[in-house]
C-alpha cells in the first residue's frame, strides 16, 4: 500500500510541558519532517525527532491530519503536502523542558 503522508509532526509531551523548536528565523515549530520511501509514519517521526533533538520517543495516537500548499515563490507552481501529527513522549524521563514561556 502506498504511503499517503508526505510528512509528520510530533507533540512531544512530558507532564504538562510540550517541546517547541525555535527555527533560526525565530518562528516556532514542532519536531518532524518528511516521510522517506519505505518508512512508516511512526518510524519517520521517531527518526525526525531524534535527528532534531537527540531524543528517543514513544509514539502515541495521531491527533490531527492536515495539509498545506507549499510554493518556493510565486513564480513556481507549488505542491500540496499531506501531514499527520502524533502525540509522543520521551523514553527517558531525564529530559528537562524549559518552564518559562517563549516571548
Amino acid at each position: 500500500m502506498e504511503n499517503l503522508w508526505d510528512g509528520v509532526k510530533g507533540i512531544v509531551r512530558k507532564n504538562d510541558h510540550i517541546l517547541v523548536l525555535v527555527k533560526p528565523n525565530g518562528t516556532l515549530d514542532l519536531p518532524g519532517g518528511r516521510v522517506e520511501n519505505g518508512e512508516t509514519i511512526k518510524s519517520a517521526l521517531r527518526r525526525e525527532i531524534n535527528e532534531e533533538t537527540g531524543l528517543k520517543v514513544e509514539i502515541h495516537d495521531p491527533v490531527e491530519e492536515w495539509s498545506f500548499y507549499k510554493t518556493p515563490n510565486h513564480l513556481i507552481k507549488g505542491i500540496t503536502l499531506s501531514m499527520i501529527t502524533f502525540v509522543s513522549s520521551p523514553d527517558r524521563f531525564s529530559v528537562s523542558f524549559c518552564s518559562s514561556p517563549i516571548q
